[in-house]
């Protein structure tokens, strides 16, 4: 497959995973206003250290499965040795999260202490526990879609849980009116119901055997990863928690909404492209043609998170006041830190990509163990003078410095011949219009709307001046425009720019 064959590919799987993912970031962000209404900013950030809790116990009942799949099923040539592989790493993913949640459950009562200091809390972290064991189960069918690069059968199933999950949500805390018990029963019942459409979907796929000589191989790639989990658990949850131990848990609630406003860059862009990545990444790396791919990539990709990022910075303002009360406005001066924090992370799939290839994965170990030191001892100093922004500024030095030395050691072991100079003039440009948003706020709705539509425009406008489009970029975005404008209607232009993707 040549590069530009990749890359339309990958770009029109993402797509597909983009368009789900933006359905259920659409109705998520319906749901805010019912969120940030019916709970209060403490009860809201009670919920996010409830959720941070399930992401650190899917580390451990994952294992770093996720990624070794996909390593191994690459590399396998025949169908039965493909299948072979998926029943070894589901039964084993089964066994591990029902013996890792039931351990935790005997221990329930001191964990609920640690995390939190009211007896009801327990029952919540039952619910947790349970909705961990169901999305365990479910994560080797969904690799599964990525690895044979069905994106529309991994959307599907993970759109018919989410609406399930919104409707219960809706049901629970606007009918019977239990808050967060409510919340997380939705989110339980749900995860099960993945678990029994994957298990009829893959059923044909998987057999009895089990290989421990594959298992073996599956544990020395991923269980390295289990503490390259924990380390990057720390550095992206463990501040919502010394927010609380030094502010307060309503800083909490308000750091949380600015952090699911930075977030839908990763749901609209960064989790699609992740997703269509891990189907593509390897099987690039065995083409002639790898590093030319990865290079051209890897501009596009910071391209396109610069542009959506600095969209939900310039706009967070007006967002979060139209769809939250006042007491959650002040939430959006954390949205410029944390969207920095996550363009410089998602870096990691192409800057850090030598290091997965030649299968040196423990050296993600020390990288984000350093991280997590940094993160913490910085969140400790600073978060008690200048509260939740301090969290979101480490947040950002501290992925800023991960990719630094991730990139040091990756083109030390499979080097990419980068657009240094392309990448250069696009972060710069991002900075300097992301601080004029920042910074500067018009006094009227209209002007300030006006204002904030002109730095976006201004953005694309002086990458066009610093020349960092080149002729052949141009020409290719100018044809595309010219040709869907001469459709007629709007409906028109939007069914033929469809097509446009899919034939490319």
């Amino acid at each position: 497959m040549s590069k530009v064959r990749q890359i339309k590919q990958l770009s029109k799987d993402s797509v597909i995973y983009g368009l789900g993912d933006a359905l259920k970031r659409m109705v998520a962000l319906m749901l805010l206003p019912l969120y940030t209404r019916c709970l209060t900013p403490a009860d809201y950030g009670k919920l996010e250290l409830l959720t941070v809790t399930l992401n650190i116990l899917f580390i451990f009942t994952s294992q770093g499965m996720s990624t070794a799949f996909f390593r191994h099923y690459a590399f396998l040539k025949t169908e039965s040795q493909r299948s072979e592989l998926l029943s070894t790493t589901y039964y084993y993913l089964i066994t591990t999260s029902l013996f890792v949640c039931g351990i935790l459950s005997l221990f329930l009562v001191p964990i609920g202490k640690i995390v939190f200091s009211d007896d009801t809390s327990f029952l919540l972290l039952r619910l947790i526990i349970l909705t961990g064991v169901f999305q365990t189960v479910s994560l080797i069918p969904y690799q599964l879609y990525r690895a044979r690069l069905q994106p529309m059968k991994y959307v599907g199933v993970s759109l018919t849980g989410f609406i399930v999950q919104v409707g219960l949500n809706i049901y629970f805390v606007v009918v019977l009116k239990i808050g967060i018990a409510g919340i997380l029963t939705g989110n339980a019942i749900s995860a099960l119901l993945v678990v029994l459409i994957n298990m009829v979907l893959i059923r044909k796929n998987i057999t009895l055997h089990f290989s421990f000589s594959m298992l073996k191989d599956l544990l020395k790639f991923g269980l390295p990863l289990i503490s390259v989990g924990i380390f990057t658990w720390i550095i992206q949850f463990s501040d919502k928690f010394l927010i609380q131990r030094f502010a307060s848990v309503h800083d909490v609630g308000l750091y949380s909404l600015g952090s699911r406003f930075a977030n839908i860059l990763s749901l609209l862009f960064i989790g699609p492209f992740a997703t269509a990545w891990g189907g593509y990444c390897f099987q690039i790396a065995a083409t002639d043609n790898a590093k030319e791919s990865f290079k051209t990539i890897t501009t596009y990709l910071l391209f396109v998170l610069s542009f959506v990022g600095l969209g939900l910075i310039v706009f967070s303002p007006l967002a979060i006041k139209l769809i939250a009360s006042a007491q959650f406005w002040d939430a959006h001066k954390v949205v410029l830190p944390l969207v920095c924090a996550n363009i410089a992370y998602s870096m990691f799939y192409t800057l850090g990509l030598g290091i997965s290839i030649v299968k040196k994965t423990y050296y993600y170990s020390y990288i984000m163990c350093l991280g997590a030191i940094l993160s913490v001892s910085l969140n400790v100093i600073f978060i008690p003078r200048y509260g939740m922004m301090a969290a979101g500024f480490v947040s950002f030095t501290c992925y800023t410095v991960i990719i630094s030395i991730t990139y040091y050691i990756s083109q030390k072991l499979y080097y990419i011949p980068f657009e240094k100079m392309r990448l250069l003039k696009l972060g710069l440009l991002f900075f300097a219009v992301s601080a004029g948003a920042w910074k500067f706020q018009m006094s009227g709705i209209l002007s300030d709307v006006i204002f904030r539509v002109a730095l976006l425009l201004s953005f694309i406008m002086s990458l066009y001046l610093v020349k960092f489009f080149g002729k052949k970029e141009i020409n290719f975005i100018r044809q595309r425009i010219s040709t869907v404008l001469q459709q007629k209607g709007i409906l028109n232009k939007i069914q033929f720019g469809y097509r446009l993707i899919k034939l490319s």
